[in-house]
């Protein structure tokens, strides 16, 4: 009896144990993770004061938000910025590990020169790029008017499409190496057999770039775009520093218009409501990456 009552305790320490070992772990996700995002719902539920929680509101934030329509122009801008210098970094990224995985002359210098945007911090690459799209003294507007193109300066950061193209542009310079690296390592995983087989059939460079690159590439690609696409919804660090919004908040996307209500207006309730919307939507968007990731590994 007693040896039975010893084994079923071993059971159960080892049934336990696994569980014991990653508690710990689980409870610094829980507070890191998990806590922030509860309370943060729980705030844009509340008409939350400078100091403390005020009166509970219910859902009136966010029936504030979608009868706010500067709100959905907001939500429009984060999408089409998004997903614009997405496709600039994914087109150019492509091209750039396509060139990468050649051998040429300089190839490794040209690499490391590569690795400037991506170790430059967002905050000094934004303000470099202010610099260069300068009316006056900026030396983009010298270089188009070297080149004739222009005959007077053009204020680039003072236009609505002018000042968001701008930051599209300077978004997608700080993400290219990313993309590049990204795919070079994909270009080098696959088997060159493939490419072999696919001459020998007759497919010229176009031919093998349909049948054998882009094929290999998908998974690659499906995983850059997903990080590039949380990391560019979030953008914050470029746009604010950059144009801080404007001009008139054409370049206000979700992130810097819920610190604008949060540390401009002290709309932090709301702010709040804005930072869970923008979770859901991020949250939908992984959910579809992922089921669609793991489609493509069961065929």
């Amino acid at each position: 009896m007693a040896l039975n009552t010893a084994k079923k305790g071993d059971q159960r320490r080892r049934s336990f144990g696994p569980y014991l070992a990653i508690l710990p772990g689980f409870l610094l996700i829980a507070a890191v993770i998990f806590y922030p995002i509860v309370n943060t719902f729980w705030l844009s539920l509340h008409d939350v004061k400078l100091i403390g929680t005020g009166r509970f509101l219910g859902l009136e934030n966010y029936r504030t938000l979608a009868r706010d329509p500067l709100f959905w122009q907001v939500v429009r801008q984060t999408f089409l910025w998004t997903f614009s210098s997405v496709m600039l970094k994914l087109i150019l990224g492509m091209s750039l590990g396509l060139l990468l995985n050649q051998k040429f002359r300089g190839r490794k210098v040209f690499r490391a020169l590569l690795l400037v945007p991506w170790a430059m911090p967002l905050v000094a690459a934004a303000i470099v790029w202010r610099w260069m799209y300068d009316a006056n003294f900026g030396y983009l507007n010298d270089l188009l008017r070297q080149i004739g193109l222009i005959d007077e300066p053009v204020v680039w950061l003072g236009g609505q499409n002018s000042a968001f193209a701008a930051a599209v542009v300077t978004d997608a310079w700080t993400g290219l190496p990313f993309m590049a690296f990204v795919f070079l390592a994909g270009l080098q995983g696959i088997d060159r057999t493939l490419y072999e087989v696919a001459k020998i059939d007759g497919a010229g460079a176009w031919g093998r770039f349909l049948y054998v690159t882009l094929p290999q590439l998908a998974p690659v690609t499906l995983v850059a775009t997903l990080v590039s696409s949380i990391w560019t919804f979030n953008s914050f660090n470029i746009v604010y520093a950059l144009t801080g919004g404007g001009p008139l908040n054409s370049t206000d996307i979700m992130v810097t218009y819920t610190y604008t209500q949060a540390f401009d207006r002290l709309q932090f309730g709301l702010a709040a409501a804005l930072a869970t919307v923008t979770f859901i939507i991020l949250l939908v968007f992984s959910l579809v990456y992922v089921r669609l990731y793991g489609r493509e590994n069961a065929v």
